[in-house]
């Protein structure tokens, strides 16, 4: 910051009002203001937060003969359902969250939408779920489209955009040479 001489601070009040603006310039230059997460990214926080917690409390029993490796290789061989089923508390979604991370390394390319019922509270409603699959593949299709997917209130108009979009989502997909993985744990 620039010297300033004494005749340009009369007072002590121009003197604190100097060191104010001084100090709030710094600050603002040293942490700009960060952009704020949308809804759609605070969720899906949620999300990858709720999988991380549940990384390290899974073991898998071993080199190529776990339960992870068995996931990889029905999605290897292009399976188009996977149901994965136990009594509450067996492992279900640290298996789905080792899977995913595993996954994910492996094959950065595949687009996997994950909703985690148990993940909060309202994480188990059938409507903001829809939405934010649709909202997730309208983000991912963006350079295509002139405009995002809108999500419409009503419910029907939800479920039929939420059909055409796993549609236009299947094309891009394959247009990318991409594959898409839906992941709905706690169903």
């Amino acid at each position: 910051f620039p010297v300033v001489q004494e005749r340009d601070l009369p007072n002590p009040k121009a003197l604190a009002d100097r060191v104010g603006e001084d100090l709030w310039a710094l600050i603002e230059e040293q942490f700009p203001e960060l952009d704020q997460p949308d809804a759609l990214e605070r969720e899906e926080r949620k999300h990858a937060s709720y999988r991380r917690s549940r990384t390290e409390l899974y073991e898998d029993g071993g080199s190529g003969g776990g339960k992870v490796s068995q996931l990889e290789q029905w999605i290897a061989a292009d399976e188009q359902r996977i149901l994965i089923s136990g009594e509450s508390g067996a492992g279900k979604s640290a298996l789905i969250a080792n899977w995913m991370q595993r996954h994910q390394q492996n094959h950065p390319d595949d687009v996997v939408f994950a909703h985690h019922l148990g993940c909060s509270n309202d994480a188990n409603a059938l409507e903001p779920m829809l939405a934010r699959m649709v909202q997730s593949a309208s983000k991912l299709m963006a350079d295509e489209m002139s405009e995002p997917i809108k999500v419409p209130q009503d419910y029907w108009e939800l479920v039929s955009t939420v059909t055409n979009t796993l549609g236009r989502l299947s094309d891009w997909c394959k247009r990318q040479g991409r594959r898409w993985i839906w992941v709905l744990d706690g169903l």
